[in-house]
């Protein structure tokens, strides 16, 4: 990729100009861009690490797979979050699966650039740690939560922090279209116990069930944010 197209791409998001803004011009050749389709895999849990990757528009879920052949989703990235920081730190291969949860636009560099780019820029080396600092934090509470939590809190954790991407005017309807399996995934939780907490929620009719569409109203967001005061 050229400069100046480099350059272009990266104009185009404040964030982005502020990363890379003491970016050495020789690294700015080795960059590029490579869209993700919904599904798409970014890579591969234990896969060896040959690129730096920075998720510039979409999102990008992180994901586990375990010896017992279970899967579990462990966060989510935004715009702004990067991909491989820790495995080449520690020169490991790919820990976890990361894949496309919506259309995604990512820039990535080789391993070996990455690293001399890290090494002659301080600015960019201390966002790579605050980074690092995010996901150590995010994994922290995850694993509280998993500890100490009961499978119906998480669950009505999980929907409550769906009604809080809502403004705070009470909506009609709250409509979360998602799979019980990918709510198992998320909460690390058996797809058994979904079905169990959402039935319970059903005969409370706090929520009704269509297709793969939980459908929550005022009463809903109410009794849970109860529920979870209690």
């Amino acid at each position: 990729m050229s400069k100046m197209i480099l350059d272009q791409f990266i104009d185009k998001h404040d964030w982005l100009q502020e990363m890379c803004r003491n970016m050495p011009e020789d690294i700015k050749l080795h960059w590029k861009i490579r869209n993700y389709k919904i599904g798409e895999q970014v890579c591969e849990q234990d896969m060896e690490v040959t690129h730096f990757y920075i998720l510039v528009t979409g999102e990008l879920a992180v994901e586990r797979q375990f010896t017992d052949g279970n899967a579990y989703t462990l966060s989510t990235m935004q715009p702004g979050f990067v991909v491989g920081d820790i495995e080449i730190s520690l020169n490991m291969h790919f820990i976890n699966r990361v894949y496309a949860i919506q259309q995604s636009t990512v820039l990535l560099i080789e391993t070996k650039i990455y690293k001399n780019w890290v090494m002659n820029d301080p600015y960019f080396l201390r966002r790579i740690n605050y980074q690092l600092a995010k996901k150590l934090y995010v994994a922290g509470q995850k694993t509280i939560s998993s500890n100490f939590h009961t499978v119906r809190k998480k669950i009505l954790v999980y929907f409550y922090d769906f009604f809080q991407s809502f403004s705070s005017i009470a909506q009609d309807s709250y409509v979360l279209v998602v799979s019980r399996e990918d709510i198992a995934k998320h909460l690390g939780v058996s797809v058994r116990s979904i079905n169990r907490v959402i039935k319970d929620l059903k005969d409370k009719k706090i929520v009704s069930v269509k297709h793969k569409r939980l459908i929550f109203n005022e009463y809903s967001r109410k009794q849970i944010s109860q529920e979870l005061a209690e």
